[in-house]
C-alpha cells in the first residue's frame, strides 16, 4: 500500500476525539495523517503549513459536525482541496446528514461508536477505492480561461442602472447572444465585481423602469461559506473547478432552503475585478468528438433524473407555483403530464417560456410545447447515447429535456421517465476529472 498523505480537517470544539482516533488508527495503517495539533510545532507560520500540507495531499477527511459546518478555517481547507481536485472523504460524527456545499458527497457515518470497527472500514475501503493521485487529464486541468467569453464580449453594468436599460443592453445591443450581464462598482470590466444579473431575473420584475439592478441582482460573497449564495471562479482556476462550481447548488433563502444553480459563472483575478465569465453552453461547445472536452461514454439512462426526483407539471398547474416547486430542488424546466396518476407526456415548458408569462394568468397547459413538437424526437430515450444528445444545437440551448420511451411513436402516449440537463452532463465529467 503507497503511503498515502491524509488531511484531517475538523473543527475542534466537537471533533477532536474522532480526530485523536482516526489519526492513531490511520496512522498504525502506515499512513501519513496530517492534523494541527501536533504537526504544527511553535513558530510555524500555521496557515503556511495547513496549506502546504493540503496541497501534498492525496485524500482530505471531513469531520462533519455542528461546529465544522460553520468554521471559517474548515471551509477554507475543504474549498482549497475542492479547487485543487484532491479527494474528499466527509465522515459524519455529530449532528445530522450534510446539505450544501459536501450534500452530494457519499459520507461515511461515525455517530455510532458501536459501529466504529464497520465505519472504520468503510474509510479504508474508500481511501483505497481511488488512488487520489492529481494527474487527471489535460481537458480537466485546461485553463477556463481557454474556453471563456472573450474580453471584448463581456458584458458589464453598473449597479445603479435601471432594469430597462439592463434589458436594453441584452436585447438590443447584444441581441441576447449572452442573457446575463456582470454587475461591477463602475459598470466596466477589470473592476470590482459586485454580483451579476440575468434576463430572467428582469424579466420577472414589472416596474423595470424604476428598479434598478442593484434591486434584484445576484450579490458576490468574497468570503467562502457553507451555505454559499453565489458561485464564482478566479482566473488561475481550471475546467474542473468550473464544473464544480456549475454543479454545486447555491442558497436562495436559508430560511426555507431554496436553491438553485447558476448556469453562467463570473471570473475574477486576485483583486477580485471582474475579467470574465464562462457558461455552461460555453462548455458544452467544446464537447464534440475530437474535441478539447471528452463527451462521457454511456447512455442517457445512466446519467437522467429519474420522475420519481423531479417537478412535474399539471396542466392547471401556476407559473408562480410551478417555479417555487422547481427551485426547492434546483430545477428550471418542467415537464407537463395529463395527469400524475399515468404520467404520459404532454409536453415541455423551458425556462425562458414560464418567465416570459410569469405574470400573466396562464397555466402550464396554456404555454406547453407539444410533445410532437418537441425536436429532439428519437433522441431523449434512455438508449440515447450522451453522442447523440450533445450532438442537437437544443442541447446548447435548455437547461434540460424530458426522457420517454419511444418518442418516435406518436400513437401510443408516452410515459415521462425523467430528465436530463447539463449539470447531470457535467457530473458525469467529473467523475472522470477525479
Amino acid at each position: 500500500m503507497a503511503n498515502k498523505h491524509i488531511f484531517l480537517s475538523y473543527a475542534r470544539a466537537d471533533g477532536i476525539e474522532l480526530a485523536k482516533t482516526l489519526h492513531r488508527d490511520l496512522t498504525q495503517r502506515h499512513y501519513d495523517v496530517f492534523w494541527d495539533q501536533p504537526s504544527i510545532k511553535g513558530g510555524d507560520a500555521w496557515i503556511t503549513v495547513i496549506e502546504s500540507n493540503i496541497l501534498k495531499s492525496s485524500h482530505l477527511i471531513l469531520i462533519l459536525t455542528p461546529q465544522s459546518l460553520i468554521s471559517e478555517w474548515c471551509i477554507k481547507e475543504w474549498q482549497l482541496a475542492e479547487r485543487n481536485h484532491i479527494k474528499v472523504i466527509p465522515v459524519l460524527y455529530r449532528g445530522n446528514a450534510p446539505t450544501g456545499f459536501v450534500g452530494n458527497l457519499n459520507y461515511i457515518d461515525f455517530r455510532r461508536k458501536d459501529d466504529f470497527t464497520h465505519s472504520f472500514q468503510q474509510l479504508l475501503e474508500a481511501l483505497e477505492a481511488s488512488d487520489g493521485d492529481k494527474s487527471q487529464a489535460d481537458w480537466c486541468d485546461m485553463s477556463i480561461m481557454e474556453i471563456a467569453v472573450s474580453e471584448e464580449k463581456l458584458g458589464c453594468i453598473s449597479p445603479n442602472a435601471s432594469l430597462n436599460e439592463a434589458f436594453f443592453r441584452i436585447a438590443e445591443e447584444a441581441k441576447y447572444k449572452y442573457r446575463h450581464l456582470i454587475v461591477t462598482e463602475t459598470g466596466e470590466n477589470h473592476t470590482p465585481l459586485i454580483g451579476i444579473i440575468s434576463l430572467r431575473s428582469i424579466l420577472k420584475e414589472t416596474d423595470r423602469r424604476n428598479k434598478t439592478v442593484h434591486d434584484v441582482m445576484d450579490y458576490y460573497d468574497r468570503e467562502p461559506s457553507y451555505y454559499p449564495t453565489f458561485a464564482s471562479i478566479r482566473a488561475t482556476d481550471t475546467l474542473g473547478t468550473a464544473l464544480r462550481a456549475f454543479t454545486r447548488p447555491l442558497f436562495k433563502d436559508l430560511g426555507v432552503r431554496h436553491f438553485y444553480y447558476m448556469s453562467a459563472i463570473p471570473i475574477v483575478d486576485a483583486d477580485h475585478n471582474a475579467i470574465s465569465i464562462v457558461s455552461f453552453k460555453d462548455i458544452i461547445r467544446e464537447m464534440r468528438p475530437g474535441g478539447r472536452i471528452p463527451i462521457p461514454n454511456g447512455s442517457v439512462a445512466q446519467y437522467m433524473q429519474h420522475s420519481s426526483s423531479i417537478y412535474i407539471g399539471d396542466q392547471i398547474d401556476s407559473i408562480p407555483d410551478a417555479k417555487t416547486a422547481m427551485i426547492e430542488i434546483g430545477q428550471r424546466d418542467a415537464p407537463v403530464v395529463n395527469n400524475l396518476r399515468d404520467s404520459h407526456l404532454l409536453g415541455f415548458v423551458p425556462d425562458n417560456v414560464m418567465i416570459d408569462n410569469y405574470h400573466t394568468h396562464c397555466k402550464i397547459g396554456d404555454i406547453i410545447v407539444p410533445f410532437y413538437h418537441l425536436k429532439l424526437q428519437g433522441l431523449y430515450t434512455p438508449l440515447s447515447t450522451v453522442v447523440d444528445f450533445l450532438r442537437t444545437k437544443e442541447a446548447k440551448m435548455y437547461y434540460s429535456f424530458p426522457v420517454v420511451l419511444d418518442p418516435d411513436n406518436k400513437e401510443s402516449p408516452q410515459s415521462l421517465l425523467g430528465i436530463i440537463s447539463y449539470r447531470d452532463i457535467f457530473r458525469a465529467l467529473l467523475q472522470d476529472c477525479g
